[in-house]
């Protein structure tokens, strides 16, 4: 079906045509069988509006499960895309104060150059977006690890302030496989602080790629950087809640702090679970188990590998010292491997990492079938928290061992002060002074914060990292590996010590004088010369300025600043003068995670026509399904036809070309 052109509710982010409500239309009424029906937002299907003007609470539910018939198409990607489908929300908080007035939301969705948005439903505190409405947006997608970023708002009019936020979500599409639909529902969080959630949100989405071997490869690069413009300051706060959330925390504030301070005190835990599995590997506790089948049972051993191979290590380590740097950066690497070998088999499917095994595979082999992908509501949950909790007990028991053990040294300290006059105070001891606020405020809140913000956000950098729940961790183990192979297979000790010749050779031998004649001696004078005339006049060195060389470089960087002022001026003619910077890594202190409720099956697409069934043959299978329900189980989601879609093509707001700049799908 050829994309329709126009400017459509999805980008209409400024809401300058938007649907008031009616506040004198009925809402709700009772039908014929005296059952609640509720009126359709933001209108009937155009198709069946007898049909789906009024629904009842279970029918509206049902509906909005079903494909949908309008999609969004934006973005200027060809690796592939991301469909994202927003069904509704639940036991949001209401945001409005009038007695009969309830929250107004809607979702804004951002992904690198890309920002739409849903329908407004007026009035619920659960809404449910209608497969007819404004709720479904293909995204083309530049970079495989691109975030897909959502708010959810109670929409405020003109005369009314900022739109009221409620909760954000943030979707790694890195983390989840292609030709898989998810129906993910995600609590809502509005404040880093608030451990409550603000009800949540229901989202189907998949993921699909051109070449699921490229976009592997291009996963092992940088991502791009993006910016989105909008024409006002309330189309902005909403963009810049949706990428940064409800507290920016890159400006200083007490309110930034406390929650840095908090931060870091909650790493304690991780770093005593970290010394509890140093532990042991060092007391040779088995870590993987060995089945081995005897005559009469199997033999169940655990088998300290990880032990072996440290003392492996640190043997080869002191018995070939020319071999550290190759055993450094291999066991780093087998760190990241296990680490990553665990993550994939935690039995929360929400929580897993992918395994490094299958992408190294999709990228040598190509393109490979895997099995389809299954998730069930509440699967490998319990589990998770079994064992959460049992990683949870091995940390605490070292946090109380080092516990105590410090209370045995203060009360060791205190019991020698006291015996020892030396450590006696004699001078009466000075109380006066500021506060701790007072002492926080001016300048050194700003360098107190940036210390903060720095170590909080490597911190999650390196968690991230570690735990491969950063796409940057499968390129970290491979690079690893290859300068362990690279090392390990060149000769570097002839390298490092010829390298040290040409060094001493080079640079420490008498002709440096000839240097310091030619080169240095203009610029900088001897002892003697300064003895004889003591006043320094300057280096000179400007006159570099005027070398044909820096002439050169000077007139590229003059057209780079150039070109980025017209691309500056051109999106901001086209888009607005607010802008934002989208983050490409989601660096959220508690990442956004599917709840138990969300499940996974395999996308079989759209049925042909000739596998369409007629109605007797629906009829019969009907009877099957109710004569044996387990045999019949739903093997896959199926979409409708695309000629039954409606496609609204919307460009992103990446821009080409030098002196008029366009979009990306129109250049």
């Amino acid at each position: 079906v050829s994309p329709v052109q126009i400017e459509g509710k999805a980008s209409d982010v400024n809401f300058k045509h938007i649907r008031y409500n009616n506040i004198m239309q009925t809402q709700r009424k009772k039908d014929a069988n005296r059952n609640c029906i509720y009126r359709i937002q933001p209108g009937p299907d155009p198709n069946r509006k007898e049909s789906t003007t009024w629904m009842t609470k279970k029918a509206l539910r049902e509906e909005a499960l079903k494909p949908s018939t309008t999609w969004v198409q934006t973005g200027s990607g060809k690796l592939g895309t991301a469909f994202v489908e927003i069904l509704g929300c639940n036991d949001l908080p209401n945001m409005d104060v009038g007695l009969n007035d309830k929250t107004d939301p809607f979702v804004a969705l951002v992904m690198e150059d890309s920002m739409v948005r849903t329908d407004i439903i007026h009035d619920t505190l659960s809404p449910r977006w209608m497969p007819w409405s404004t709720r479904a947006f293909a995204f083309n997608v530049v970079h495989p690890s691109s975030l897909i970023m959502l708010g959810v708002f109670d929409f405020d009019g003109p005369i009314l302030d900022d739109h009221d936020t409620i909760g954000r979500v943030v979707i790694d599409c890195a983390k989840f496989d292609s030709g898989t639909t998810y129906l993910l529902h995600y609590p809502l969080h509005d404040d880093p602080q608030e451990e409550d959630t603000r009800g949540e949100i229901i989202i189907r989405f998949r993921v699909e790629w051109r070449s699921e071997a490229e976009a592997m490869k291009m996963s092992l690069t940088t991502p791009p950087r993006f910016l989105i413009n909008v024409d006002n300051s309330k189309a902005f706060k909403v963009l810049r809640y949706v990428c940064r959330g409800k507290v920016n925390m890159e400006k200083a504030s007490l309110q930034t702090i406390k929650i840095q301070a908090y931060e870091l005190m909650s790493y304690g835990s991780s770093i005593c679970y970290v010394i509890d599995v140093l532990l042991g590997v060092l007391l040779w506790r088995g870590r993987t188990n060995i089945n081995i089948p005897c005559s009469i049972y199997t033999l169940n051993i655990w088998f300290p590998i990880h032990s072996v191979a440290l003392f492996a290590a640190a043997v080869f380590a002191i018995e070939f010292p020319t071999l550290i740097p190759v055993i450094l950066f291999y066991g780093l690497a087998w760190i990241m491997a296990t680490i990553n070998y665990h993550g994939s088999i935690y039995p929360n499917p929400w929580k897993r990492c992918k395994s490094m095994q299958q992408e190294n595979k999709v990228m040598i082999l190509g393109d490979c079938e895997r099995e389809p992908v299954f998730i069930k509501p509440g699967q490998g949950v319990a589990e998770g928290e079994a064992l959460d909790k049992l990683d949870a007990v091995k940390a605490e028991r070292v946090q109380v061992f080092l516990s105590d053990l410090m209370k045995v040294a203060l009360k060791a300290r205190r019991m020698y002060s006291k015996s020892n006059m030396q450590n006696i105070s004699l001078e009466t001891e000075d109380l006066s002074g500021s506060t701790m606020l007072e002492k926080m405020v001016g300048s050194y809140l700003a360098y107190l914060h940036l210390m903060l913000y720095y170590m909080c956000t490597y911190l999650r950098m390196l968690r991230n990292l570690i735990t491969s729940k950063s796409s940057s961790s499968h390129r970290l183990t491979m690079y690893l590996v290859f300068a362990g192979t690279f090392w390990l297979v060149t000769p570097m000790e002839a390298i490092v010590l010829w390298s040290a010749r040409a060094f001493v050779w080079t640079f420490l031998g008498p002709w440096m004088k000839i240097v310091d004649i030619w080169f240095v001696h203009p610029h900088y004078r001897t002892t003697e010369e300064l003895k004889q005339d003591p006043v320094f006049r300057g280096t000179n060195l400007e006159s570099l300025f005027d070398s044909s060389k820096f002439q050169e470089m000077a007139k590229s960087v003059r057209v780079a600043a150039e070109d980025a002022r017209k691309l500056k001026d051109m999106r901001e003619y086209r888009f607005g003068k607010w802008s934002e910077v989208i983050p490409t890594v989601d660096m959220s202190r508690f990442p956004s995670v599917p709840s138990d409720a969300s499940t996974a099956e395999p996308y079989l697409g759209a049925p042909s026509p000739k596998t369409l069934p007629n109605k007797e043959e629906k009829t019969k299978r009907d009877i099957r399904k109710d004569d044996n329900k387990d045999e019949d189980e739903h093997r896959g989601y199926v979409d409708i036809p695309k000629k039954q879609m409606r496609i609204i093509e919307l460009s992103g707001q990446k821009l080409a070309g030098n002196m008029l700049h366009k979009p990306i799908g129109n250049a």
